[in-house]
């Protein structure tokens, strides 16, 4: 999982979720962070990208630009993008509103 700042509560949450949810399945996760740095983050993806270690990534991604992700993150590798909407991505992508109320 690469997310965007470690000291964020709000990724480490979702990170502890992921990481109990794939080890039920046998897999180990990894949080990876970027550290609220857009050139950390491309390189990170590109890293993951050509070196076919893992299985997957679950991206919280700081840059939403459909067109500088897919130049460094390739179609290769299982990806869905956490906690940000990106218009026409290819990846499947889980968000939460904070504005819709019952």
């Amino acid at each position: 999982m690469l997310v965007a700042n470690v000291n964020d509560y709000f990724s480490t949450e979702i990170f502890k979720g992921v990481s109990s949810s794939l080890r039920k399945k046998g897999y180990t996760a990894v949080m990876l962070d970027s550290n609220n740095d857009l050139k950390n983050e491309l390189e990170m993806l590109l890293s993951i990208s050509t070196q076919h270690i893992f299985g997957g990534i679950i991206l919280q991604p700081l840059n939403t630009n459909l067109n500088l992700l897919e130049e460094n993150l390739f179609n290769n590798i299982s990806t869905v993008v956490v906690d940000r909407e990106i218009e026409n991505g290819l990846w499947s992508s889980v968000v939460t509103d904070n504005f819709y109320c019952l």
